[in-house]
């Protein structure tokens, strides 16, 4: 379970900080609260990304909607800005609305809700996985 809901933003932040450095995400620049809780800026494109936590209960659709728009109307009052995707990282499934896992949050074929329970795991396991990548000693798959 997160922290704060500032905790929970910084390790959404890390983690994909994190995921760029293994290779696994693409390069861009991150900034943590910038015009959203996250936003990453690409060459040809931008992530805003808002991160909510939450210790009990699940987010409602309405909720999850409401976020969604906001972002969305703040990115449009931006001049020039390059193409952007808005997208929403949840600890907790919202009720009557789908998600992606947040390694998909790159993917074009992904929707813009995700889920990230324990962001410092998965923080700690993209660490592993490169780390064993780069000594050699990563995991084999069978064929």
């Amino acid at each position: 379970m997160g922290g704060s809901r500032i905790d929970y933003q910084h390790l959404i932040s890390t983690l994909i900080l994190v995921r760029q450095w293994a290779g696994v995400a693409p390069s861009g620049h991150l900034v943590p609260e910038g015009f959203d809780d996250c936003v990453i800026e690409l060459a040809d494109s931008a992530f805003w990304i808002q991160a909510k936590s939450r210790h009990e209960g699940m987010f409602r659709k309405k909720e999850v909607d409401g976020f969604l728009d906001a972002a969305v109307k703040k990115a449009a009052r931006m001049p020039d800005a390059a193409e952007t995707r808005t997208t929403i990282v949840l600890e907790r499934p919202a009720s009557d609305i789908s998600s992606d896992p947040i390694g998909r949050l790159f993917d074009d074929d992904s929707g813009n809700v995700f889920v990230c329970a324990t962001p410092g795991d998965e923080i700690f396991r993209s660490h592993l996985q490169q780390a064993g990548h780069r000594s050699g000693h990563g995991r084999r798959h069978r064929q």
